[in-house]
Order: structure tokens, then C-alpha cells, then sequence
């Protein structure tokens, strides 16, 4: 899947529809993803015969946009990558019919099930395909919710805390920032997307 353009809208009307204030982070956002998503002949669905025009729309508000952008497992400590190209190794010398071989070819299906716009783009195989082995060697384990499930968690880089570990009062979840760097970038990120909501940008 090939993204042509990803923008991020947001309304930065300063009332809500009934006239009440509305606080930056409550404003309605939306990311725009325009893709070109293959079309089959209907000989062959695994063979595709061309493209069109599709775009992707996830719906959110300013301040969740802003949040799941600022603390991805990229900047954080607990993202070990590592661990994971130790686990790849060992899997991939494993038998073709051994639960690891298994296991291995269940997270390249779901890599290429997820149509995620991000993975597409970060990891292109230059024929505007998905480059699943690319995106396979930059997963990472998450070591706290690894502890948390009793069995290995496996994330992307561009991945996030799930709900079960977020709350209003830590929308970050177990996210901890890998160094200054990584919290500097986050936070850029948040700051830029809230003076957007604002209508400063």
C-alpha cells in the first residue's frame, strides 16, 4: 500500500455546536491517509491486477491524536530491541512445523493484515509493497507488559501503551522517555499538535 499523503486535520473552533468552551484538547481530529489500494481481477485475490484511490480515516480528539504521537515504544526505555532480534534468531533457525516457526509466521501475517498506512510507508519494499522481513526485524519486546501478561510481548516501534495501562491520570501509560533526546521529540511533537488545535498554526 502506497501513502500518497497523511495529513492530520483538526476543527480549531474555540466553542462546542451548543455554544460551551471547548478546551484545546477536546477538539474533534482527524487523520487523513491517502492511499492506493490494490484491486483484483477476480481470478486471483492474491494476485492483484491494479489500484484506486482509497483513503484511511481514524477519527480522535487533539489531545488523544497528540498523546498516542508523543509517547510511541520508539522513544521508550522499555522498548528492547535486542531481546527481540535474539527471540527473531532463534525462531527463524527452528523447524518449519515447531510452535516458534508458528508463531514467527503468525506476527508476518498480522504485519500484512494490519493495512497500517505507518507500516507501509516506514517499511517499503520499493515496489510500494510492504516489506514484511523489514518490519519483522524492527519489532521490539516490551519488557513491563511482558511482566504484566506472564509471556512475551512483541511491539512495533511505532506502537503504544494499550488502554488496559492507560488512564486519565497516566495517559502515557508505562511509557518512560529512553533519554532526553526521545523526550525531547515527544514532547515537540504534543506542542505541535496543541498549538495546531489552537489555531496557531
Amino acid at each position: 500500500m502506497k501513502v500518497k499523503s497523511d495529513q492530520i486535520l483538526i476543527d480549531t473552533a474555540t466553542n462546542n455546536p451548543d455554544g460551551s468552551p471547548r478546551e484545546p484538547e477536546e477538539a474533534p481530529a482527524a487523520r487523513v491517509i491517502l492511499t492506493d489500494a490494490e484491486v483484483s481481477n477476480g481470478a486471483s485475490a492474491e494476485t492483484p491486477s491494479g489500484s484506486i484511490p482509497a483513503s484511511i480515516v481514524l477519527e480522535s480528539t487533539a489531545g488523544e491524536m497528540a498523546t498516542g504521537f508523543r509517547y510511541t515504544c520508539m522513544n521508550c526505555k522499555h522498548f528492547n530491541a535486542h531481546a527481540w532480534s535474539r527471540l527473531h534468531q532463534a525462531w527463524r533457525m527452528a523447524p518449519n512445523d515447531s510452535i516458534d516457526a508458528q508463531q514467527l509466521n503468525a506476527i508476518r501475517a498480522g504485519l500484512l493484515t494490519t493495512q497500517n498506512a505507518d507500516l507501509a510507508s516506514l517499511h517499503n519494499d520499493g515496489q510500494n509493497y510492504l516489506d514484511v522481513e523489514g518490519a519483522v526485524q524492527a519489532l521490539g519486546v516490551c519488557e513491563p507488559l511482558s511482566e504484566i501478561d506472564g509471556d512475551i510481548i512483541i511491539v512495533h516501534p511505532l506502537g503504544g501503551c494499550p488502554e488496559m495501562v492507560r488512564s486519565p491520570m497516566k495517559p502515557q501509560g508505562l511509557f518512560d522517555a529512553r533519554d532526553l533526546d526521545a523526550e525531547k521529540r515527544g514532547s515537540a511533537v504534543f506542542d505541535g499538535l496543541m498549538r495546531k488545535a489552537q489555531g496557531n498554526v
